[in-house]
């Protein structure tokens, strides 16, 4: 298994038409917990540092919170969950009611998904050389852990793109936590002081409109220039205008090129 689209699968497969089933009958709760561990194990796109104890608990997780009845009726195998990279059927998450995905997540929550994933999540906004900073990861990890965040969770897992409501989780996460402020003058090459960059952090993390088209932007990288010019409201807000015009067409520089 893998969180698709926060970045952190290798390239895998779907699931296959084949029933699981061992010589003793359809496979146990106890195999496709065993099998969801060696996918994750043997994944070169596995969180760093994953200790075998957060393994075993997310996938205990996964199989528990989804069902071994549901799994078996998507056509989900233990040697499926056993390949790295795998991705599940779409028609997985459409068999899962509302309450069944709320109480999914609400498991992985119990894993601390957000802090091993923090890192990927991070990437698929920065790119992989842009880094987060500890504080960043840690503010992650704490939304994720929020039980408002519980169906954001359990989608990581389930879907292999994320659904309008995911991608606007996403953006309040990332305008939460990555430090604005601090990237736009990197970026931008341009000195701010303190109360600047806490400025666009502040502003940035509240503005309705920015959120928004930084969640269009991650479903559509064509709706980046609806993120930019809320961006652009954002700096004039705490920028004296030589600043701000020095920034002029600046994207949010929490979303990769």
């Amino acid at each position: 298994m893998c969180v698709t689209f926060a970045g952190a699968c290798s390239s895998g497969h779907s699931s296959s038409d084949a029933t699981t089933t061992t010589s003793a009958g359809p496979a146990t709760r106890d195999q496709y917990v065993a099998a969801a561990a060696e996918g994750v194990r043997s994944d070169p796109d596995k969180p760093k540092g994953i200790t075998d104890a957060q393994i075993m608990c997310v996938s205990r997780a996964l199989v528990d919170g989804i069902g071994v009845a549901r799994l078996r009726a998507a056509g989900v195998t233990t040697g499926d969950l056993a390949s790295a990279g795998y991705t599940f059927p779409s028609s997985l998450s459409a068999a899962l009611p509302a309450p069944a995905r709320l109480a999914f997540g609400a498991r992985l929550q119990t894993c601390h998904q957000g802090a091993l994933l923090a890192p990927q999540i991070s990437s698929a906004f920065l790119g992989p050389d842009n880094p987060t900073t500890p504080a960043e990861n840690q503010c992650i990890a704490a939304e994720f852990d929020d039980p408002a965040r519980r169906l954001l969770n359990a989608d990581l897992v389930l879907l292999s793109a994320p659904a309008p409501d995911d991608a606007a989780a996403l953006a309040g996460v990332a305008l939460a936590c990555l430090h604005l402020g601090a990237r736009t003058a990197a970026a931008g090459k341009v000195a701010l002081t303190a109360a600047e960059k806490s400025c666009i952090d502040r502003t940035a993390s509240a503005d309705a409109p920015l959120r928004a088209g930084v969640a269009s932007a991650l479903l559509d990288p064509d709706a980046l220039p609806a993120a930019t010019r809320a961006f652009q409201v954002v700096l004039a807000k705490c920028l004296p205008g030589d600043r701000a015009r020095r920034l002029a067409g600046m994207p949010p520089p929490i979303l990769a090129a």
